[in-house]
């Protein structure tokens, strides 16, 4: 499906192989996933010709320290709750 000025959406299927073509059924199907290709109208132009064309990437927490003066706490790792993980075996 494409979208004017978007892009283009596909699907993209996983199957198990066969060795004839009559046995290509749709119960073969492993996993389907959505594709998206975006247009170049949307597309971030890495490359830009103009200073002010130039996308800027920013340390995020750099950024949060200066606003907070320098102070606070460093953020959690994700799963880092001080205490012993669940057995994943019960």
């Amino acid at each position: 499906m494409n979208i004017e000025n978007f892009g283009v959406f596909s699907l993209s299927a996983t199957t198990k192989g066969t060795e004839k073509k009559e046995d290509c059924l749709s119960e073969n199907i492993q996993a389907i996933r959505i594709c998206f290709r975006a247009s170049n109208s949307i597309r971030p132009n890495l490359n830009p010709e103009r200073r002010e064309d130039r996308i800027d990437f920013v340390d995020l927490d750099a950024q949060l320290k200066l606003l907070n003066g320098g102070e606070g706490e460093e953020p959690e790792e994700p799963g880092d709750g001080g205490g012993e993980a669940p057995d994943p075996t019960i």
